[in-house]
């Protein structure tokens, strides 16, 4: 579907969780490209370009994408204290695990 199927709050959501991968304590750098797709200072200059986004470039495609998962990927990982990844996460994004998974499955058109 893409970004165009979301409300202006989920976009900001979106546009937080990109943020939230290049500039956060989530991925560490040499984990970075193998996650992500991209080198950190490649999604970095996604995100300078937001709003103003072609989906349909490859890099902004990864970005995308792949910042949201991993998010998900990296709450998942905290089974010892999920509260307090929780809590990050919400700092870091404004949302929720859950939420940050109903805008992914959205964005990307799953039923």
């Amino acid at each position: 579907m893409g970004l165009n199927a979301l409300t202006p709050s989920e976009w900001e959501v979106v546009r937080r969780c990109l943020h939230a991968v290049v500039e956060g304590p989530f991925i560490c750098d040499g984990d970075f490209h193998p996650l992500i797709g991209l080198r950190r200072e490649e999604a970095a200059a996604v995100a300078t370009r937001w709003p103003v986004l072609d989906e349909g470039e490859e890099e902004v495609n990864l970005a995308l994408n792949n910042s949201m998962n991993c998010l998900l990927i990296w709450f998942g990982w905290q089974d010892q204290d999920p509260q307090a990844g929780e809590e990050l996460l919400r700092r870091w994004t404004g949302e929720t695990a859950a939420e940050i998974e109903r805008i992914f499955c959205k964005w990307r058109g799953d039923a």
